[in-house]
């Protein structure tokens, strides 16, 4: 963004310019070209076709000759007429250019207060770095750093004061005198640069203190930098733009749009940055900007696994914190479901407006249900439409009964486990109106409830009782088709009490 200081006067004479001295004589030719009638310098035939741009300086000691002519006699007798005298806007313009000549900290506080007076501010903020680039800081001390940063204060106000600071912190010289003065400077000072210093240090050195009150520094910093123009904030090298989305990525900027600007045009196959759009996506879906989120996620989706994935379920439908996804499984009303709160795959039941109280009820009494084949409930509420869901922890994928080569044994252990589930349910008065597979999940051998549909609260007594044909039923399921001791057929023949079948599914397995 910034352009160093390249010519170099104290070099032989008899050395010539190199390519960058070369350019940056030009510049300063040119201030001489417009103000030579104000300096009234005395120039020779040579001198007067280079100002005028007619035969250029190729040597370093015919430059340094006619540079040395802005001596501070013809400075100041340039200031003391007119149009100088009476026009600040003219007078900054003018000392602007005299400092890059003459790299003088005096002439620089001199400057900026013929800006606070008048001058161009955000072409001032613009041309600070270069105008400060060979100024030596150290011999004001750290109450001509705090006169500097007051006029700073004074004369810049929002975006421009950042590019103002940034401008003269790209002086090694007042960087290292800045850090030196900021523990003696009064409070309005610190609180106008102390954030933005922070938040420079973070981005452009990568250092970070470890306390919680340079986090929020650095957050204060970051908005203030991320308000500047598109054009000022796309002008910052990739990895700078790169760092500064990151950190207002983990800080918790709203500042969307400056982020979104930073990271255009980032390369794709950069594994870096390929991360800090995964972090971005992460944002913006707890910031349910599933859209914006879906269109990061289609830029990337062919050079990260994280990215494929996600570029499915973002396919689905937004109810409330989830994107719903279709059944995990035929005739499940458990869905597949991006989880927006902590991005990640979950499974999730959603209800309409007319059904949202049921839906609330039935997630009550899962979450409270504690049961280790219970899966747990991660979150639930209502969306804006009145729309209502619940987001289920995605333990395994849906349970769809036992395959043909589970061993009889197997299928006893699972028939079992079912039974007692159902008993323990029914012991805290609940029922539910059936135990079809399809409620549950599987998980390493073993599955767990994930559906609560129709539950409801009865007397111990009587949900015991209600519960025993779907405990039967279950345990008839995952036994259909195996032969099975003649005690334990007839129980699963006729729907019996819950502790009469599992003492027939206890013997049967004695007998494998």
């Amino acid at each position: 963004m910034f352009r160093p200081r390249h010519l170099d006067l104290g070099r032989p004479v008899d050395e010539p310019l190199d390519a960058d001295e070369a350019r940056e004589l030009r510049g300063h030719l040119s201030f001489l070209k417009k103000w030579k009638a104000s300096l009234r310098l005395s120039l020779n035939a040579q001198e007067d076709r280079a100002v005028n741009g007619e035969h250029p300086i190729t040597e370093r000691g015919p430059a340094k000759h006619l540079l040395a002519k802005v001596d501070r006699a013809a400075i100041e007798k340039a200031l003391a007429r007119d149009p100088l005298s009476v026009n600040p806007a003219e007078r900054a313009r003018f000392l602007a250019g005299v400092v890059r000549i003459d790299p003088d900290p005096e002439l620089l506080l001199r400057y900026l207060d013929a800006l606070a007076a008048g001058g161009e501010r955000r072409e001032a903020a613009a041309a600070l770095p270069e105008t400060v680039a060979r100024l030596d800081f150290r011999a004001m001390g750290p109450r001509g750093v705090a006169q500097i940063l007051d006029v700073l204060r004074r004369l810049f106000e929002g975006a421009d004061r950042v590019q103002a600071l940034f401008g003269l912190i790209t002086n090694d010289s007042f960087r290292g005198s800045l850090g030196d003065a900021l523990p003696s400077i009064d409070k309005e000072l610190a609180s106008a640069f102390g954030p933005l210093v922070a938040a420079h240090r973070a981005v452009f050195e990568g250092s970070r203190g470890d306390e919680d009150a340079d986090d929020k520094a650095v957050a204060e910093g970051i908005e203030k930098i991320l308000a500047a123009p598109e054009a000022v904030l796309r002008s910052y090298a990739e990895p700078v733009r790169a760092r500064l989305a990151a950190l207002a990525i983990e800080l918790g900027s709203e500042s969307k749009e400056a982020i979104k600007r930073l990271m255009h045009g980032l390369p794709l196959k950069d594994p870096a940055y390929v991360e800090l759009r995964r972090l971005r996506v992460e944002q913006l879906l707890r910031e349910g900007a599933v859209d914006d989120a879906r269109g990061l996620v289609n830029q990337v989706a062919g050079e990260a696994p994280w990215a494929a994935t996600l570029k499915g379920a973002l396919n689905g439908k937004v109810v409330g914190r989830v994107v719903v996804g279709g059944p995990i499984t035929a005739g499940s009303r458990v869905m597949k479901a991006l989880w927006l709160d902590k991005p990640g795959l979950v499974y999730a039941r959603t209800a309409q407006p007319a059904d949202a109280g049921t839906l609330a009820f039935e997630a009550k009494v899962q979450a409270e249900c504690t049961l280790p084949m219970i899966a747990p409930i991660i979150a639930h509420g209502m969306a804006s439409d009145g729309m209502a869901f619940v987001a289920i922890a995605p333990i395994g994928p849906a349970f769809t009964g036992p395959a043909d080569r589970w061993p009889l044994e197997g299928r006893l252990h699972a028939a079992l486990e079912g039974v007692r589930l159902a008993s323990s349910l029914a012991e805290r008065g609940l029922v539910l109106p059936d135990l079809q597979f399809s409620r549950f999940l599987s998980s390493g051998g073993r599955f767990t409830l994930a559906d609560f549909s129709g539950v409801s609260r009865e007397e111990p007594g009587r949900a015991t009782v209600t519960m025993a044909p779907h405990a039967t039923a279950f345990a008839a399921a995952m036994l259909a088709g195996a032969e099975v001791p003649r005690a334990l057929g007839r129980r699963l023949r006729t729907p019996a009490p819950m502790v009469l079948l599992m003492r027939a599914l206890s013997d049967a397995l004695v007998d494998v």
